[in-house]
């Protein structure tokens, strides 16, 4: 996933160098492989051992009168598409730390293969969908060279972020044929999906074998996915890393509560409602627009739906109910499911703070912090579950707190929702050693909030690049881990299930267990030389205990804030 945000210039120097020289050498390829696809010849570059096809459209640029309206399907070409060079961003409005960037024209996949890859190859295909809040990210800094290795194909997208692509407002609403709106960017990951179905027997995929996949904000995309008439049948699989609570009064919002921001974003660019709104809006530029999408930091903001303006919105049409509600329902499609977190997810937050305020969290702004999560349960009995002397810190304490409330638990409930579904294998990754996939060294964080936070995994199944595209370095153990990993999620996407030869078992998540219940609520702990099966009935200190679900189970979470 590309993170919440994006680090000053000096923070990115050496990913962008290394960006920089890896699509040097694929602009400078000779006779780069070929593919005809459906809207036209493509070329691309063989790079370590497999073919990278770059910046393909899947969709006409969503401008001018087509912005906030449903993905067109991209015009065909002539000639030969050259497919290399830097990948494309989608315009996304930036925040105290960053700035806006990317442009409208970004509707694009990008696709690796192994270089042997020929039509009847019919190999698995990954579906990987970003993440970044649903306001930032891009699908272009994602190495898919080791997953490819194990004979399968990887396809990332992008899809419009923030107001452009999840503002809901009533004109639009009134505008569309379905009467839906604010879901303009899961409509995008959807004609994407439909372009792959298309055109990956080109590249060597299996049109019926692909799995979609994604990170945080593109985890929940994949859900949703699940729950989405339009998206039923174009996939067998679903990989769902890191998650975050999507339930009834989480990020998901009302359409109630969509059309309500949507009203002050309107306001703000100065399109009051009207007739001429839609027109007022879609005369205003990139620029003024990403100006208003913008992330929101402080310290004491944190526990504050404020900082995540623009995410899917129940419409009723694209999303016909809240995807969490529909999941426990049984409103799903019925397909296997790889889903789990991280150990210490709420990390990232609270180096953002640090670096933002240029000081580690302190007691009085921990309590802060507490406070804003009334009404939905005591504070003061909160503190009592997470006090700071148990944790050494407030901000080791906040991680504890936020992690629990907004990921662990919030994935534990749709383990057994999908469980009476099909297949269901949880993990969590817990490697304390883990470099920050998110960068939160090169932001100064204190020790106490390092090690298996949000993104942390990334490196570990894309080759050591980060979501922020910098090369992470893995000791012996870490890269014996990442292998397993590897083979873990590539096994899944072949068949469903992800255990093989040499690989600690996997058994699936059952919330009921074998006899006596003594395998209930089964997870694999990713950890270097400590992968292992843990169960609910079993560990004295177990995932269910470890991340106070009774309670959280009990109560609406937090508003989420870092996905």
């Amino acid at each position: 996933m590309k993170p919440l945000l994006a680090f000053p210039s000096r923070h990115r120097l050496p990913a962008l160098c290394a960006g920089l020289l890896m699509y040097t050498a694929m602009g400078a390829a000779q006779a780069g492989p070929q593919v005809q696809t459906a809207n036209g010849v493509i070329e691309g570059a063989s790079l370590n051992g497999t073919n990278v096809y770059r910046n393909i459209p899947y969709a006409k640029a969503p401008v001018g009168d087509l912005r906030w309206k449903a993905p067109q399907p991209a015009t065909p070409w002539q000639g030969v598409l050259q497919a290399v060079g830097e990948g494309k961003y989608c315009a996304q409005g930036g925040s105290e730390i960053s700035a806006d960037k990317g442009e409208e024209d970004c509707l694009v996949v990008h696709v690796t293969t192994p270089a042997g890859a020929t039509p009847s190859s019919n190999l698995p295909v990954m579906f990987w969908i970003h993440g970044g809040a649903f306001m930032e990210g891009s699908g272009r800094t994602f190495d898919a060279t080791e997953l490819v290795k194990k004979n399968v194909i990887v396809v990332s997208i992008n899809y419009r972020l923030g107001a452009f692509g999840f503002l809901a407002l009533n004109s639009l609403r009134n505008e569309a044929s379905d009467l839906s709106t604010g879901n303009y960017g899961l409509l995008d990951q959807n004609l994407a999906m439909q372009w792959a179905k298309n055109n990956i027997q080109a590249f060597g995929g299996n049109p019926a074998n692909v799995t979609i996949a994604g990170e945080s904000a593109g985890a929940m995309s994949a859900l949703m996915h699940l729950t989405m008439p339009k998206s039923a049948g174009l996939f067998k699989g679903v990989i769902a890393q890191s998650p975050v609570f999507m339930g009834e009064g989480g990020v998901v919002a009302t359409l109630a509560d969509a059309v309500q921001k949507g009203d002050a974003f309107a306001d703000r660019l100065g399109c009051a409602a009207g007739a001429s709104q839609l027109a007022c809006l879609r005369g205003k530029s990139v620029a003024e627009v990403a100006a208003q999408s913008r992330m929101n930091w402080s310290a004491l903001q944190m526990s504050t739906s404020t900082m995540i303006p623009f995410a899917p919105v129940v419409d009723g049409v694209v999303l016909p109910a809240n995807p969490a509600t529909s999941i426990q329902r049984g409103n799903s499609q019925a397909v296997p499911v790889l889903i789990g977190t991280n150990r210490n997810e709420a990390q990232p937050l609270f180096a953002v703070a640090q670096f933002v305020t240029g000081h580690p969290l302190t007691s009085d702004e921990y309590n802060q912090v507490l406070q804003n999560m009334a009404p939905s349960v005591s504070w003061v009995a909160v503190r009592g579950l997470y006090p700071v002397l148990a944790y050494g810190t407030p901000a080791a304490a906040g991680t504890a707190l936020l992690t629990d409330s907004t990921f662990a638990c919030a994935a534990g409930n749709l383990r057994k929702g999908l469980e009476r579904r099909a297949s269901v294998y949880g993990y969590e990754f817990n490697d304390p050693q883990s470099p920050s996939g998110f960068g939160a060294e090169a932001l100064g964080a204190t020790p106490d909030i390092l090690g298996a936070g949000h993104t942390d995994e990334l490196p570990y199944i894309f080759n050591r690049q980060s979501p922020i595209g910098a090369y992470v370095t893995l000791n012996a153990s870490q890269l014996a881990l990442s292998g397993q990993m590897v083979s873990y999620w590539t096994n899944f996407m072949k068949s469903g299930n992800p255990n093989g030869s040499s690989l600690p078992t996997w058994k699936p998540f059952d919330s009921n267990g074998n006899l006596f219940g003594l395998e209930r609520g089964g997870l694999l702990q990713l950890k270097p030389n400590d992968t292992k099966m843990f169960y609910s009935s079993v560990l004295v200190s177990d995932f269910n205990k470890a991340h106070n679900c009774a309670l959280w189970d009990t109560v609406t979470p937090f508003l989420p804030v870092v996905l």
